[in-house]
């Protein structure tokens, strides 16, 4: 055979058809991108810029609120409230245990039905579209400053006071609360504001919270509480059938709002609160319940909370950095 010939193949066979073939497949992934896109453009990101602009610039957060008022007293004809003081003459925070999942009670009760302010996780309102939203349903973040100008202004609001912590200790038909926080009770001193104590029964049972911490979903749950101090709060479809279809009820149940005394710290504020709330537990728990509140103390782990890349418990961690923040 001809040594040309053979050369001339050999190209064509180890470069000029690879060449072809790495050019084909770049097409071929730009045409996918471009469809992805062009399909993400018209079904994401167009709603949701005309979603904005409703809210944004029209009196679309008006029927926005209507609807979503709505939706909130069928949710609360099944989710009974009793005790609850949603015309105080000062201002007063509504703080709510348990968190569970998606704490569902205390927004369904003072954002949608009574339209107050309920505090949410400030990653929410970082972005235009979900910023708008959550201003239309009356969510507010949970910085300090943003609460200290509701309450200087007389404004109240609900808050889940437990937050993450809570939500990664929720075991079914027990309360695992978190009440070691400052922030709020230095506040409530510092404005005179009133305290009421929230509790709801079935928060627990309504959906699963699930904390692995293997593999890349534990790895992504890993830095969503590290970084936003948000969890992995997907229900499975089986939980939200069993919802929907009202096997499982939420019953909220409130004391008596708490006024600074006089001269009172914001640690006796604290224990006299928590002492109220364990009045309100034994009072009201379903018999199936735990026989008494489990309080998760400041730098407590919570059950099945260890880090994938350390001993030390998430708890513990977030508490460290939120004590340096202060």
């Amino acid at each position: 055979m001809d040594p040309a010939q053979d050369i001339a193949t050999l190209a064509r066979l180890f470069v000029v058809w690879p060449v072809i073939l790495a050019f084909t497949l770049v097409a071929l992934g730009i045409l996918i991108a471009l469809v992805i896109g062009i399909n993400f453009a018209i079904f994401v990101v167009i709603p949701a810029l005309f979603l904005y602009a409703w809210l944004r610039y029209t009196r679309g957060p008006d029927w926005f609120r209507h609807v979503t008022r709505w939706v909130g007293a069928q949710m609360a004809a099944v989710s009974p409230a009793t005790g609850l003081h949603t015309n105080p003459t000062t201002p007063t925070i509504y703080s709510c245990h348990p968190h569970g999942l998606i704490a569902a009670a205390p927004y369904i009760h003072f954002a949608l039905v009574h339209e107050i302010p309920t505090v949410t996780t400030p990653f929410l309102t970082k972005f235009p579209v979900v910023r708008s939203i959550a201003a239309a349903i009356g969510l507010i973040d949970s910085h300090k400053e943003t609460l200290h100008r509701h309450l200087a202004g007389g404004k109240s609001f609900a808050i889940v006071l437990g937050g993450t912590r809570e939500a990664l200790a929720t075991e079914p038909r027990k309360m695992r609360l978190c009440a070691d926080r400052r922030g709020i009770f230095e506040l409530a001193v510092l404005h005179g504001a009133a305290i009421q104590p929230v509790l709801t029964y079935g928060e627990n049972e309504m959906f699963t919270v699930r904390v692995e911490w293997g593999g890349i979903l534990g790895q992504l749950q890993w830095w969503l509480y590290r970084h936003i101090h948000g969890i992995w709060a997907f229900p499975n479809i089986r939980e939200i059938w069993h919802w929907l279809r009202g096997d499982i009820t939420l019953r909220t149940v409130a004391a008596a709002p708490l006024k600074p005394l006089p001269g009172e710290s914001w640690e006796a504020l604290r224990e006299r609160y928590k002492a109220v709330l364990e009045e309100l537990y034994e009072r009201t728990r379903p018999a199936d319940y735990a026989p008494a509140i489990e309080w998760i103390e400041r730098g407590g782990p919570a059950p099945r909370t260890n880090s994938p890349n350390s001993n030390d418990s998430a708890p513990s961690h977030t508490a460290d950095r939120g004590r340096r923040r202060r």
